[in-house]
């Protein structure tokens, strides 16, 4: 346990919880990106990053550029990942999307949005991953 003279005493083993959400996202993506590399498909960037947001894992297969949203569960309770990108997540993906091709005119091809939902066991490790190709 740490002690910082103020307050209660922190358990030194657990996670801040953004520590933790990044973690589990980071093992999601990862079993989404291993996934699309066994299928043959070419990864150009994970978490890219722009002023509009950020785009978690962006592929190419063939002539077209493949923008995967990853969603990590635990349970059912926490809703389908599908469920969690509404029209303004959507459309804020597209504007990303159409920055990326911008930015990397050489990958500008054909644009498909997939969804990967992966659920996590109890120690977050990935165990199922559900992949909804031309999600939206």
């Amino acid at each position: 346990m740490t002690h910082s003279g103020q307050g209660k005493p922190k358990p030194a083993d657990k996670p801040q919880p953004h520590r933790y959400l990044r973690w589990k996202s980071s093992r999601a993506e990862e079993a989404v990106a291993n996934r699309l590399r066994k299928q043959g498909y070419q990864i150009l960037a994970r978490n890219w990053r722009h002023s509009l947001g950020e785009l978690d894992i962006v592929a190419r297969t063939g002539a077209t550029l493949v923008f995967v949203e990853v969603k990590a569960r635990h349970s059912p309770e926490e809703g389908m990942g599908l469920e969690a990108i509404d029209r303004r997540k959507q459309r804020r993906l597209r504007l990303l999307a159409q920055a990326f091709a911008n930015a990397c005119p050489e990958h500008a091809e054909e644009m498909r949005f997939d969804v990967a939902e992966v659920q996590l066991d109890a120690a977050g490790n990935p165990r199922e991953v559900r992949y909804v190709e031309q999600a939206f």
